[in-house]
């Protein structure tokens, strides 16, 4: 879903500009993702560590009670604030894209002819 949203922004900023970095803007949406897999191993490391993890322990009930919370709280909550930005930062609605793909396809048009 992600990369619909990145195609819709190089398109909006083509329009906007008048520059050509759709491609670009294709080719950098994976940095999220890789960012998203390194701080998920950093903050999975810390909530072990603030739930008293060891590699040799004894398993208490609390202790199973606390994983589960990270286990499903954190990504829980990580959904809940990519929904937040998604819902309240992204503004470019689908009318909006169709149009800016439209007038950007009558643009690339008049500068192939510029070109002939």
């Amino acid at each position: 879903m992600y990369c619909l949203f990145a195609k819709s922004s190089g398109e909006y900023g083509f329009y906007k500009t008048g520059k050509d970095y759709r491609a670009t803007t294709t080719g950098l949406y994976t940095i999220p993702a890789k960012t998203g897999f390194a701080l998920s191993g950093a903050i999975s490391g810390f909530g072990l560590a603030v739930i008293g993890y060891a590699a040799v322990m004894t398993v208490t009930p609390e202790f199973i009670n606390n994983f589960m919370w990270i286990l499903w709280g954190i990504p829980a909550a990580s959904y809940a604030l990519a929904g937040l930005i998604m819902l309240f930062g992204y503004k470019i609605a689908d009318a909006d894209a169709a149009k800016y793909a439209t007038a950007n396809a009558e643009t690339m048009r008049k500068m192939k002819e510029q070109l002939a």
